[in-house]
C-alpha cells in the first residue's frame, strides 16, 4: 500500500481553520486542548499544544489537568459548554462556576507517542472510538460519552505496516505499548 500525503491546497485547509469559534451562544470550539500541559519538571506549557482539558506530561506520561489549571485556561472564554479536543483523550470537566469543558476524545487513534519537548505517551486504555453527545434542557448542559467497538484490525495493521507500532498497538488495545 502506497503512503498519501496531504497536498498543498489540504494542508492549506488545514492551516485556515480557525483556533476557536463560536458556535452559539452557550457553546465555544477550540481546536486545540483547554488545559496547560507541563513538562517533567513542572513548568508549563509544554508538548508544543495549544491550551485542551486533559493533562500535564509527567514521567513522559499524560496526566488529567487539575481544575485551577483548566479554570486558568478558560478565563475570558464566555461560553457554558467548551468543546475542545487535541489530547485525544474524553473527558468531562464541570467548573466551579458551572460551565463544562469537554474533550470528545478520539474516534479511531485512542493513543499516540511524541518527542517534542519530551518524549511522551497518551493512552485512553480502550481502543473503542469515542464521541460525545450534547443534550441542553431547561436544567442546563449534558454531555454523555460513549464508546462504540468497532473492526479496529485493518488500521491497526495498516499502522504496523508503516512502521508505526506504537499507534498499532493503541489503535488495537488503547495502550500505546513500546
Amino acid at each position: 500500500m502506497s503512503k498519501t500525503r496531504l497536498r498543498a491546497g489540504e494542508c492549506n485547509w488545514c492551516r485556515s481553520v480557525a483556533e476557536a469559534a463560536v458556535l452559539t451562544d452557550d457553546t465555544d470550539l477550540r481546536r486545540g486542548s483547554l488545559a496547560l500541559r507541563q513538562d517533567d519538571v513542572g513548568e508549563g506549557p509544554a508538548l508544543g499544544h495549544k491550551p485542551g482539558i486533559a493533562s500535564a506530561a509527567k514521567k513522559s506520561r499524560s496526566l488529567s489537568a487539575e481544575i485551577e489549571t483548566i479554570e486558568a485556561a478558560a478565563e475570558g472564554i464566555d461560553a457554558q459548554v467548551i468543546l475542545c479536543g487535541h489530547t485525544h483523550i474524553p473527558r468531562v470537566v464541570r467548573l466551579r462556576n458551572g460551565r463544562m469543558v469537554v474533550n470528545p476524545g478520539s474516534v479511531g487513534l485512542p493513543g499516540y507517542d511524541g518527542r517534542v519537548p519530551v518524549p511522551y505517551v497518551v493512552e485512553v486504555g480502550t481502543s473503542h472510538a469515542c464521541y460525545t453527545i450534547l443534550d441542553h434542557r431547561r436544567a442546563g448542559w449534558s454531555a454523555t460519552l460513549r464508546y462504540v467497538p468497532y473492526d479496529n484490525a485493518p488500521m491497526a495493521e495498516l499502522a504496523r505496516s508503516k512502521g508505526m507500532h506504537i499507534w498499532a498497538s493503541a489503535i488495537a488495545t488503547g495502550w500505546a505499548e513500546r
